[in-house]
């Protein structure tokens, strides 16, 4: 249906590596010898036989694309396309590259930079000339989608096919994700060298990670009414002002000073009443409350109580 001529015959090595793993490059999709096709068309490689693949094996970056132009006069123009599955024959247009003029005769290898994920395929929009579009083998299924017009980002696209048994004439160079930390457990906040009591206006909290996190602070304040008789009454409650998105370095000592709401006139509040009795002065609190949660996504909760002086 899409073939109108016989290409150049060069051959080329197969650059393929099997499944992603961390650090390792792999190509996917393949270029060679290949037939001409009409252009004004949007191509994927729906399905194949044999390795290589067209589908992207796990989340990583496409860095670069290739095609082998054939020898002719009108090489052509295309991009690359990147879709993604949506069903059967199906797919969205997640990404593309800039248009680029082909060289015949020539590997053309274009520089990209675009974040994919698992089994998203790699296709190619084919905009003038004749370009060298299936290679000469029948090891896949190709899938053809022509338009008028090249579809814009987001487009879902429904393919004719396997309209030929072939592969594309496309090759992309894949660099897969560092896999991602198993979570260490629950992250440790050593807060031993925070003092354990201080005055009402100058609260810090000192606090040491195992783990590289992100910490969130709240807490109140509690402190007995004064009473005339030298007993404890009941404990006005005072909030802390929260503190969010603070980040810890593992190993590395955080200083975090801490404030009351209202500051000025609560810790006035505050002072005045640890005037009163001394049970009342040992039974003033403040009680910290963390939240830190780990790089690795492990949330973990804890508090500090520390004694209030006048």
């Amino acid at each position: 249906v899409i073939v109108l001529a016989m290409g150049i015959a060069v051959s080329l090595a197969l650059l393929w590596a099997g499944p992603a793993r961390a650090g390792t490059t792999i190509q996917l999709g393949q270029v060679g010898p290949a037939t001409q096709c009409l252009s004004g068309g949007t191509f994927i490689q729906a399905s194949v036989a044999e390795a290589p693949s067209y589908t992207v094996p796990s989340d990583g970056r496409i860095t670069s694309w290739s095609h082998l132009a054939n020898d002719s006069s009108t090489p052509g123009t295309g991009r690359l396309h990147i879709l993604r599955p949506i069903s059967g024959m199906s797919y969205t247009l997640v990404a593309r590259s800039v248009h680029r003029a082909f060289v015949s005769d020539l590997l053309n290898t274009f520089p990209v930079d675009i974040p994919v994920k698992a089994d998203d395929i790699i296709g190619f929009r084919l905009n003038s000339g004749l370009p060298a579009c299936l290679l000469n083998d029948t090891v896949g299924g190709l899938g053809v989608v022509f338009a008028a017009e090249d579809p814009k980002l987001g487009t879902s696209l429904t393919f004719v096919g396997p309209d030929s048994a072939g592969r594309l004439n496309i090759s992309a160079t894949f660099d897969p994700d560092d896999p991602v930390a198993a979570p260490a457990g629950p992250i440790a906040l050593d807060t031993s060298a925070t003092k354990g009591k201080q005055p009402a206006g100058k609260l810090k909290l000192k606090l040491t990670p195992d783990q590289d996190a992100t910490l969130d602070v709240g807490g109140k304040g509690k402190v007995p009414k004064r009473a005339a008789l030298p007993i404890a009454a009941k404990a006005k409650t005072y909030k802390l002002k929260t503190k969010t998105g603070i980040a810890l370095q593992a190993g590395v000592q955080k200083k975090i000073g801490l404030k009351f709401a209202k500051n000025t006139k609560t810790v006035k509040q505050i002072i005045k009443l640890l005037k009163g009795s001394k049970k009342a002065r040992k039974r003033s609190k403040v009680f910290v409350e963390l939240t830190a949660t780990a790089d690795a996504g492990v949330t973990s909760d804890s508090t500090v109580k520390i004694k209030l002086k006048p």
